[in-house]
């Protein structure tokens, strides 16, 4: 064989392998992109979505993940709105392995007109026994909670500015729910007792009192609510009152400094 043929023979080789990589390439591609989109949740959430935007706000500050792009078998999440705190219990259940967790929070409430508003959060995340955390999920299973509809789904229930609101999401690697409960202790529906029963449980479960106890001492704000009229008021020395004020202007001026 002439040099020059074997030459040829040998670019054509090539060109012939390297169209196989990069067809290879491309089907790579085609698969991860598909499997991408059907990963894809479908999601579910109330016309009435002010709880839904009002708790998905808070998911940065409070180190929460965005269950609309979870990636676990499941996670679930009941949040607690109340007046002064307020808490998310988290249960995730991945490759058989299940954790819980308790996030209570509270916002710093300035109550001074001369002063603006910090937009601070006092939180921290609280892990929970793998018994707990079974325990829990099996609550969940047992009272069919998520089969439960909204609250503008059910007949007869009411509406307020008061009171509390409990909201459970609901993920799975391909769907995803929020719904919303203001106040089941002021409805007479069947469903709102099953849910104050099954919110009556889970804070048995998890020692939600113990929690409050123990959250409740050491928040470092002089005022502070979750967005309820009510502010708890404290007895505090000239001292205390001058150390809030100070600590307060030294929290925005390092935020000034981090913004700049």
């Amino acid at each position: 064989m002439e040099s020059g043929d074997k030459v040829g023979k040998i670019r054509f080789e090539t060109m012939a392998n390297l169209r196989k990589v990069f067809l290879l390439i491309l089907s790579t591609i085609a698969l991860i992109s598909s499997h991408s989109f059907g990963q894809s949740k479908q999601l579910k959430i109330p016309k009435n979505d002010f709880w839904y935007k009002y708790n998905k706000q808070k998911l940065e500050k409070l180190y929460l993940t965005d269950l609309t792009k979870s990636t676990t078998d499941s996670h679930w999440r009941l949040w607690y709105n109340g007046q002064t705190v307020s808490y998310a219990i988290d249960i995730v259940n991945d490759a058989d392995k299940i954790t819980a967790f308790v996030t209570p929070y509270t916002e710093e409430f300035v109550p001074y007109e001369n002063e603006p508003q910090t937009d601070r959060i006092y939180t921290y995340k609280i892990p929970l026994e793998d018994s707990i955390a079974k325990n829990i999920l099996q609550l969940i299973n047992k009272t069919n909670i998520n089969q439960i509809p909204d609250e503008d789904d059910i007949e007869g229930w009411g509406h307020g500015f008061d009171g509390v609101t409990y909201c459970i999401e609901n993920a799975t690697r391909s769907d995803y729910s929020f719904k919303s409960y203001w106040s089941p202790d002021a409805s007479e529906t069947k469903e709102a007792k099953t849910i104050k029963d099954f919110i009556g449980k889970i804070e048995e479960i998890v020692s939600i009192k113990k929690v409050w106890l123990k959250f409740n001492k050491y928040i470092p704000f002089e005022s502070y609510n979750t967005g309820g009229p009510m502010v708890p008021v404290r007895a505090l020395t000239y001292d205390q009152l001058l150390y809030y004020k100070q600590d307060r202007a030294s929290y925005r001026k390092k935020m000034t400094k981090r913004n700049n």
